[in-house]
């Protein structure tokens, strides 16, 4: 690998399909020794249908954890908001769509380098929002018409590739509009892109460009790359760490649990004070809050009414079970109604 990538390269896609073997294990490797490098690294996955199952899916996800900690930027694919999307597709040509949407996203970036544009973006840009980016949204569309400027912007708004995250929370965002000679663009329809930008932070990090390109004739193209989101942005990324937490915290209870009744055992035979040990301590019962939880008015009954010393461990899971429940019944509703994503 390094052998391929020493070669002047400034910038490496890395695309794959988390959930297998072969992706989700090598992609990673490929993904840390370009980064180690000092190359602009770039990772674009899909994650499976949720009819793939639990199993799969919590693989795809440990595989999206791990690409993450290796990669400048990270856009992901959720397979399930292509279903959604291509309705109306056959399977063949649905999952043609999915790797489509990888092709088009890689190549909607190296366009934004390659071609000249009147206000041009290039590779400087490109890298400015792409470099330890985290998790990236990318995606483009097009208008024709009355308002096409926010027909376009919308468009690439509903794109597979954005899933359901919010672009607006983005920290960086770089962004295009292509036009022909035949229809220029009007300065009046500036106002429809400070309509768009004005849903964003102060703080944002802007970058953008005008571009010609005659084949759209009436048309205009919008091209958004968006950064900044975390790991835990990623459809049924959150859910999966906080079972996760609780299942760490379980399994030391156990292992404190154990080694208790070992010492009670101990005990019994050699006399109860012959293992005592003065500085062990009984580890607290923890619960730690997702900004969910702290959202949820019955969760923050059940804290309210049960005193810190009256917190035992049933009453904890009983938090933890309910929380969990409702982020799940949350993450099926938004499947169900296009996906839960962090991507264009």
């Amino acid at each position: 690998v390094k052998g391929m990538l020493n070669d002047g390269c400034k910038m490496v896609f890395i695309t794959a399909g988390m959930g297998g073997g072969t992706g989700t294990g090598a992609a990673p490797i490929i993904a840390k020794t370009a980064k180690d490098m000092d190359i602009l690294t770039v990772g674009i996955v899909t994650i499976p249908f949720l009819f793939e199952g639990n199993r799969k899916i919590d693989q795809a996800l440990d595989g999206v954890e791990k690409m993450s900690q290796h990669v400048d930027a990270l856009l992901v694919i959720n397979n399930e908001r292509l279903r959604d999307i291509y309705s109306d597709f056959s399977v063949m040509n649905a999952f043609g769509k999915a790797d489509d949407t990888l092709s088009i996203a890689a190549k909607s970036i190296a366009e934004i380098i390659t071609i000249r544009g009147t206000i041009n973006l290039d590779f400087n840009d490109v890298k400015t929002v792409l470099k330890d980016g985290g998790v990236a949204i990318m995606s483009t569309g097009y208008g024709k018409g009355e308002s096409r400027v926010s027909q376009a912007i919308n468009d690439a708004l509903h794109s597979p590739l954005l899933n359901n995250n919010d672009i607006f929370n983005s920290k960086k965002i770089l962004f295009n509009i292509s036009f022909s000679t035949k229809s220029e663009l009007m300065m009046e329809e500036m106002n429809e892109v400070h309509d768009f930008m004005s849903k964003f932070g102060k703080d944002v990090e802007t970058k953008w460009g005008l571009y010609i390109d005659e084949s759209l004739e009436e048309q205009v193209k919008f091209t958004v790359l968006a950064t900044g989101f975390g790991i835990k942005d990623v459809p049924g990324m959150d859910n999966m760490m906080n079972k996760r937490t609780i299942e760490e915290q379980k399994k030391l209870e156990e292992l404190e649990e154990e080694e208790q009744r070992k010492d009670e055992r101990r005990g019994d035979y050699y006399g109860k004070d012959t293992f005592k040990n003065s500085n062990k301590k009984k580890r607290h019962n923890i619960y730690i809050f997702s900004l969910e939880d702290l959202d949820n008015d019955d969760i923050i009954s059940m804290v309210e009414t049960t005193p810190t010393f009256q917190r035992t461990k049933t009453v904890l899971e009983s938090i933890q079970s309910k929380a969990i429940a409702e982020e799940e019944e949350t993450f099926n509703n938004d499947a169900e109604n296009g996906g839960i994503t962090i991507t264009f």
